[in-house]
């Protein structure tokens, strides 16, 4: 993110602030299947261009089919839960991420690889081979769980990730080691296997050893339930490529100037290098873009806002707040952020006639917010860098990393199959 990008995001806050505290919804819940579609099974949202049916109109294709199944569990209710499932590539599906952003990812379960662990079974993760999905680099992290567990995950491509876990024998402190450095590329299959290790360091007691590939936040939140787990949750990313779904969902940038029409973009991935389509609301409004209908305005008069005993006016994209004292206005539009930083310091007034708020008040405290804000933005920058680095090292040093290079300078282990992850 370079300094311009940074001092907008800034220059968003300082006006969030000045106009309202949270975005309100809608009047009317947007719609986010078609009609006639179911738009749940169980608790989980199924908006297109997903769907569970009556008909096949209710998916794109069978790609994005859901199979809503009955599981042996039983509710409060007493009724049979309902657990959805990507029907083609038999994945059990925990939430579809919201169509915010840009943002195009579900979460399902993937299968935990056991080693030395006696009535557990392991299931090989899903092959997602010419389907629109993938296994997100980004969001997901490797881990493997146990005493002196040297894992490797690998793909078609060649090796993806590796770890080394190894229980310190003065506490018995056997923590997870991790790699989150994924390769940037397409990954729609891996295997996960145990390497041998030929040394006195080797698992004597035959414990119970594991490695999987999870969804990051959800592990850092939930590491301790992993234990009792045959599953954890992965992040896949979607995509819409343009050979297959281009006639369907065209790019049409909105030249109408009506801020509710959906726009649907084209971009390249960055990790197939192949054109997708991304569709999206504008800014101030909510809705499944996929649907290529109206996105609906989100009206903040009636949430949350900062305007006060003052008179709120909503607008298609955003509002304004009237001082009945001072007669100041201070207007959101975060269709264009510019617009917004221009009107409070320059006193700009629109065609609409809102007023912007005076140049003493914006320039002055909007200049030294603004300062601020850069100024805890570069500490927290710092702070973090430092912490990075020495969580590096700490996980280098607990999970065995000088005994590791002791290990390969020393020849007890084969130095061709074995990836160094050091503390840098």
């Amino acid at each position: 993110m370079n300094m311009i990008s940074i001092i907008l995001l800034l220059w968003r806050i300082i006006i969030l602030s000045c106009c309202y505290g949270a975005a309100a919804t809608s009047a009317a819940s947007a719609p986010i299947a078609k009609p006639n579609c179911t738009t749940h099974c169980g608790d989980v949202a199924i908006p297109y261009p997903f769907g569970i049916g009556p008909n096949k109109d209710c998916y794109l294709d069978e790609w994005f089919q859901i199979d809503c199944r009955h599981d042996n569990s039983i509710t409060s209710a007493n009724y049979s839960r309902q657990v959805p499932f990507l029907k083609r590539v038999n994945l059990e599906l925990l939430s579809i991420y919201p169509f915010e952003y840009g943002t195009q990812l579900v979460q399902v379960k993937n299968p935990i690889s056991f080693f030395s662990c006696e009535g557990k079974k392991t299931r090989h993760p899903q092959n997602l081979k010419d389907s629109p999905f993938i296994y997100s680099q980004r969001d997901n992290i490797f881990i493997a769980v146990g005493c002196d567990l040297l894992a490797r995950m690998s793909s078609d491509y060649g090796p993806v990730a590796e770890c080394w876990s190894i229980c310190n024998t003065t506490d018995g402190d056997n923590g997870p080691c991790y790699d989150d450095n994924l390769p940037r590329y397409e990954l729609t299959n891996f295997s996960i296997d145990e390497i041998p290790l030929n040394s006195s360091t080797s698992d004597a007691k035959g414990d119970c050893k594991c490695a999987f590939l999870v969804d990051e936040y959800w592990f850092v939140s939930y590491f301790r339930d992993v234990k009792d787990m045959d599953s954890v949750p992965v992040v896949l990313d979607w995509m819409l490529n343009v050979h297959d779904y281009g006639e369907r969902f065209r790019e049409n940038p909105d030249l109408t100037g009506n801020q509710s029409t959906p726009i649907c973009t084209l971009s390249t991935s960055e990790l197939t290098n192949k054109p997708i389509l991304i569709c999206d609301c504008p800014w101030g409004t909510e809705g499944n873009p996929y649907l290529l209908q109206p996105c609906q305005d989100i009206d903040e008069c009636k949430g949350r806002n900062e305007c006060g005993g003052n008179v709120c006016e909503n607008f298609a994209g955003g509002y304004s707040c009237y001082s009945n004292i001072t007669g100041g206005t201070c207007t959101y539009l975060p269709k264009d952020i510019a617009v917004v930083v221009y009107s409070i310091i320059f006193g700009f007034r629109n065609d609409n006639g809102y007023n912007s708020i005076p140049i003493d008040a914006g320039l002055g405290s909007g200049v030294g917010l603004l300062l601020l804000l850069i100024g805890a933005w570069l500490v927290h920058k710092i702070v973090k860098i430092k912490k990075t680095i020495a969580r590096k090292k700490m996980f280098f040093k607990r999970n065995g990393g000088l005994l590791l290079e002791k290990l390969l300078s020393s020849g007890e282990v084969n130095v061709d199959k074995i990836k160094l992850f050091n503390s840098k």
